[in-house]
């Protein structure tokens, strides 16, 4: 792979040691925050060709762990194998904080990223907590199936550029209130992309844009 610099062997041993705790194998490739999308230097904790999910407590730990590469100037790309986990109402929301690229790994018909928040709708509703929160530019999301929220999906922060949506399904989620509010979130002086997503039977404003999109 030649030479690697500090900072990577860093964020590989840190996989390393988040793998060894949680049973998932890592497997990123380091995107260059360029507009060309070119591959960047690339950082591995092993030969295969996706991150196994089995919780969201290990998900928001992978993306966490990944962040530490965003926070260095290098968009990371975390490809994710094909899981169904639930997420808890109350649970804490996924906070893409740094650049970063998710994406659920779709080589067979059929292949799918699922995430179903389960729990208590009428204080789901009450809390107002989305499942996804993009509070920094240059965040993307590809190929998940978000289903189940009542506090809303996704919200992309005030003044984030470039948030990216790209082939999602977002289906039978809500509003934080049902009438009021939206699934997916665009505030004031944001610049976001929705391509190839699908929303389907939500509650309440699909998609409100405050922004650019």
């Amino acid at each position: 792979m030649g030479r690697t610099s500090p900072a990577y062997r860093y964020v590989r041993t840190l996989l390393l040691l988040i793998s060894a705790g949680t049973g998932s194998i890592f497997h990123i490739g380091g995107h260059g925050g360029g507009s060309s999308g070119s591959p960047g230097p690339f950082v591995a904790a092993s030969t295969c060709d996706c991150i196994t999910i089995n919780s969201w407590t290990t998900l928001r730990s992978v993306v966490q762990a990944a962040l530490s590469i965003g926070a260095l100037g290098t968009r990371p790309h975390i490809l994710l194998c094909p899981f169904s986990i639930t997420k808890d109402h109350d649970e804490p929301p996924l906070d893409m904080s740094e650049q970063v690229f998710v994406q659920c790994m779709k080589e067979r018909d059929g292949d799918e990223c699922v995430i179903r928040s389960v729990g208590d709708d009428a204080e789901a509703a009450q809390l107002g907590q989305p499942m996804i929160v993009m509070s920094s530019d240059n965040a993307w999301l590809q190929g998940m199936t978000l289903t189940g929220a009542r506090g809303g999906v996704l919200i992309v922060q005030e003044e984030v550029k470039g948030a990216k949506l790209i082939d999602m399904n977002i289906v039978g989620n809500s509003s934080p209130d049902n009438q009021e509010g939206s699934v997916v979130d665009a505030k004031w002086g944001s610049l976001s992309h929705v391509i190839d997503t699908v929303f389907t039977n939500n509650v309440g404003t699909a998609l409100q844009n405050r922004g650019t999109m």
